[in-house]
């Protein structure tokens, strides 16, 4: 049986959930039936050489911005030497350089993704163009329902739009919490909420640290560790200053062993505003039995069960995150028994293979099918 050549295109290859779900994905595939590879527009991510560990067929183009309009012929050209029968460009500028190196290929299959919720953050210009490209998609993978409804809004026919849920992994911890606590200047018995996140307007980390500002009032010694980069870092890391809080916020940078951090919490905190879609960090965190306390935005109520694995709160509003905070914090039977729930339900409803099987059935459908013109 001939295998199915797929090609997932992605703007760049940065430690992020969007891009440790593609990880997942080309690395589980069945080798069998599928020959995927990911071509990485900017190269050098840092999670580049775990892609290639993974012995998925990695190609890099270098691109230089915008203005590189030489990528698409570049992309075009693996697209041809790989002899793709479906491509999947993932997320922007992949979608725009991606659709464009597609069609000139002469590739009719292929399959648009949407991991939002909104486009609250992007200039119009961008929501318009990519919108009519998702439009012409044959089919469009959304994370969650929320993003679903999002895919529909932009223009996308209903009947194209295919929910597949993100597929986690166990996360693996390869650090006892005391050593990464100590190493962290922690106390062992302090009692500390963990957020992995990209320092972007989306995540909203200004709310979580006025609430953990809030916190400390009432818990002096609980601690906040905040793990990831982004362009609004040094702006957090000032607000943190600001609120008194430099001696309990712990700001980590990026880190590949973050579930090892996350682990030594007590708590999970998700602040995002406005648009999210479904964070890996969430069900990494109800798999580690962490109670998580989030926001009642876009697909994050699919992934916390209000009451049972953790609490949602209204975005923007510090005094809420903070009361549910401390109530976890003071009460480590109700956080052990909501972590124990989380864990059982993120296991049922966000199983890797799971993910990886409904992606594999999608591109033998689209193999099978008339193309789109």
């Amino acid at each position: 049986m001939n295998r199915i050549r797929v090609a997932f295109i992605a703007g760049g290859l940065d430690v992020a959930g969007a891009e440790h779900q593609l990880l997942y994905l080309t690395r589980d595939m069945d080798r069998k039936r599928f020959e995927p590879v990911v071509i990485n527009l900017r190269g050098n991510g840092a999670m580049a050489p775990l892609f290639r560990e993974s012995g998925v067929d990695l190609v890099e183009l270098g691109y230089r911005g915008k203005r590189d309009v030489g990528i698409v012929a570049r992309i075009r050209r693996v697209l041809l030497e790989r002899r793709v029968q479906v491509a999947c460009p993932y997320l922007w500028p992949a979608t725009v350089w991606g659709y464009a190196a597609l069609r000139w290929a002469g590739i009719k299959q292929w399959i648009a993704s949407e991991r939002n919720s909104g486009a609250v953050y992007d200039p119009p210009w961008q929501v318009a163009l990519e919108s009519r490209i998702l439009a012409r998609a044959p089919a469009l993978v959304a994370i969650t329902n929320a993003a679903r409804d999002f895919a529909i809004a932009r223009g996308v026919p209903a009947e194209r739009v295919r929910v597949i849920h993100i597929g986690v992994a166990p996360p693996k911890v390869t650090a006892a919490p005391s050593r990464v606590r100590g190493e962290l200047g922690l106390g062992s018995d302090a009692p500390v909420v963990g957020c992995v996140a990209r320092f972007g307007p989306q995540k909203d980390h200004t709310t979580l640290l006025r609430a953990a500002q809030l916190v400390r009032w009432r818990m002096p010694r609980a601690r906040l560790v905040l793990v990831g980069d982004g362009p609004l870092r040094p702006r957090m890391e000032g607000l943190a200053a600001e609120l008194g809080l430099s001696e309990c916020v712990r700001f980590t940078g990026v880190r590949l062993d973050a579930m090892n951090l996350l682990n030594a919490c007590d708590v999970a905190a998700l602040a995002s505003s406005r648009q999210e879609g479904c964070s890996n960090f969430l069900v990494e965190s109800a798999l580690l039995n962490k109670p998580v306390v989030a926001t009642t935005v876009g697909g994050i109520p699919e992934a916390v069960r209000d009451g049972e694995t953790g609490y949602l709160v209204p975005p923007e509003d510090p005094d809420a995150m903070a009361d549910a905070i401390v109530r976890l914090l003071d009460n480590p039977a109700l956080a052990r028994r909501l972590g124990a729930a989380g864990a059982t339900w993120a296991g049922d409803q966000f199983g890797l293979s799971a993910m990886v099987t409904a992606w594999e059935r999608l591109l033998e459908e689209l193999v099978a099918a008339p193309a789109y013109a």
